[in-house]
């Protein structure tokens, strides 16, 4: 289910008799608020549903890590959900930017989508 289908199918119908009753500013102020709402609201459920899982890695790359090179498992960071944690040595691609775990860190996704690196 998505927001614009449960959007679509909640005022596309009744829209024109709400329209007529109430007047259509109104009912598109209502609309254009609620759709909002939804759509907000389908973006949160990712990150709140969390997910206790370990991590699906991507792949695997050689990284130079001070003392030299080492196997380094790749994530995919769009796929990583709420309460996941990382060992390093790993690499995490997001789509503007890339997080490297150095060796000896853990790093958590929490709620917000932050990424949290301990020691």
């Amino acid at each position: 289910f998505s927001a614009f289908l449960l959007g679509y199918a909640l005022f596309e119908v009744p829209g024109g008799w709400m329209g007529d009753r109430w007047g259509s500013r109104r009912v598109i102020a209502v609309i254009v608020i609620w759709w909002s709402a939804f759509t907000a609201l389908s973006g949160m459920v990712p990150a709140l549903t969390g997910s206790t899982q370990a991590p699906r890695q991507s792949g695997h790359r050689q990284a130079y890590f001070g003392n030299g090179f080492l196997k380094t498992a790749l994530y995919d960071g769009p796929s990583l959900r709420a309460g996941q944690t990382i060992k390093g040595p790993a690499i995490v691609e997001e789509p503007f930017t890339t997080i490297v775990i150095p060796p000896k860190w853990t790093v958590k996704l929490d709620k917000f989508g932050n990424y949290v690196a301990t020691r």
